[in-house]
């Protein structure tokens, strides 16, 4: 495998991940989440209160701002060809490993 398609694999799942993004951006934001199966026990607005947190934090500004910080990772790459930059794509395409143009031999 050349160490040229990992870079290209990565871009385009920074793309993805942009336009996804984008698309949460633009749309409205509901909260209708889920109540655990034990609402019973008292804990479903903790619950709840917990998933609206977690989508607020990892909402869509932050998701751009990663795809930003992941395009420049990227170029800084370009500059180098040692195994510690190859190591650092690998580990950028962890998250990625289920999509089907992941390689096995790029899982760290």
């Amino acid at each position: 495998m050349t160490m040229a398609s990992l870079p290209k694999f990565l871009r385009a799942r920074i793309d993805e991940d942009e336009q996804v993004a984008r698309a949460a951006q633009a749309a409205a934001w509901e909260f209708a989440v889920s109540e655990p199966e034990n609402a019973a026990s008292g804990k479903a607005d903790e619950f709840a209160a917990a998933q609206r947190a977690y989508l607020l934090q990892l909402g869509p500004e932050r998701m751009l701002v990663e795809c930003e910080t992941k395009r420049r990772i990227l170029e800084v790459a370009k500059a180098s060809s040692s195994t510690v930059t190859r190591a650092l794509l690998e580990l950028m395409a962890v998250p990625y490993a289920t999509h089907e143009n992941y390689k096995k031999d790029w899982r760290p």
